[in-house]
């Protein structure tokens, strides 16, 4: 079984397939509130970058998480919106990278997914899971204009057969400038049969283009971390909190600043802050 401090978890890796949409993201505002979430500016600009530090504190002699995350998409087409990321992350005992790439997949105004998959080359200090997949769907509500229900899936593998699954089922609304979302999670380990279960719920106010605010919150047991939120490990009970603003200086850049907090119980807290530049060409 991996160690609790070799648990890692990149803060932009993937979109929130599992759970939420990401922060750093938000989704396309649409008049009728019906069309998928859609990378920023998607009808207005072709590519879409992103550069952020991360670095964290935790108690209890867990001393630092320090690194960077990077993605670039292209938002040109309005079915089919992928990214390319990148991940680093050093902590005392050692550093470790995360390679990825994930896509928004639009079928119709009501039907859209996100689907991705990660590795990361094998090193002495595991911070990445060997190999990652996700893909979330998202189904609109009859009669509710703005509403989605959410289904999804992770599977992930670390080093020696280690790994799991997270099976989630939510919801996302869009009501004027608010976007709301909520999930709950089953999660598995493997070897063996370990389940648990948690939860998340957040929210986020603003415009494309201008700005967006927004908060979120998580408890219960994760067999690995749900981006966009805060990261458990599956042995301790872990509730947390994140918050985070996104402001457009320009047509074509802006900034994010994303703060975090863990407890996880009977072993550390932990408070997080995320800055990143974005650029839209």
């Amino acid at each position: 079984m991996i160690g609790t401090r070799a648990i890692g978890f990149p803060l932009t890796l993937l979109l929130a397939v599992s759970a939420s949409l990401p922060a750093q993201a938000p989704p396309e505002q649409q008049a009728a509130a019906q069309a998928p979430a859609q990378p920023a500016a998607a009808e207005k600009h072709s590519y879409y970058a992103e550069v952020g530090a991360f670095y964290h504190t935790l108690n209890n002699d867990y001393g630092t998480w320090r690194g960077l995350d990077a993605r670039l998409g292209y938002t040109g087409n309005s079915r089919v919106v992928p990214y390319f990321t990148f991940s680093t992350q050093t902590r005392d005992e050692g550093a470790q990278q995360s390679y990825g790439a994930y896509s928004y997949l639009k079928f119709s105004q009501s039907l859209w997914s996100i689907v991705g998959i990660s590795a990361a080359p094998e090193k002495e200090t595991l911070l990445y899971p060997k190999t990652r997949f996700d893909a979330t769907l998202f189904v609109g509500v009859p009669r509710t204009p703005g509403l989605f229900a959410s289904v999804g899936y992770t599977d992930f593998a670390w080093a020696n057969q280690a790994g799991g699954r997270i099976a989630s089922v939510g919801g996302l609304y869009y009501f004027g400038k608010y976007v709301m979302n909520g999930s709950f999670q089953f999660n598995s380990l493997r070897p063996g049969a370990n389940r648990s279960f948690s939860g998340q719920a957040g929210i986020q106010y603003g415009s494309q283009g201008d700005f967006w605010i927004g908060a979120g919150i998580a408890g219960g047991k994760l067999a690995y971390p749900v981006m966009s939120l805060v990261p458990f490990d599956v042995r301790f009970t872990s509730v947390g909190f994140n918050c985070f603003y996104q402001q457009w200086l320009s047509r074509h850049f802006g900034l994010i600043v994303r703060y975090d907090f863990q407890n996880q119980m009977d072993a550390f807290q932990r408070h997080g802050l995320y800055i990143a530049p974005f650029f839209e060409f």
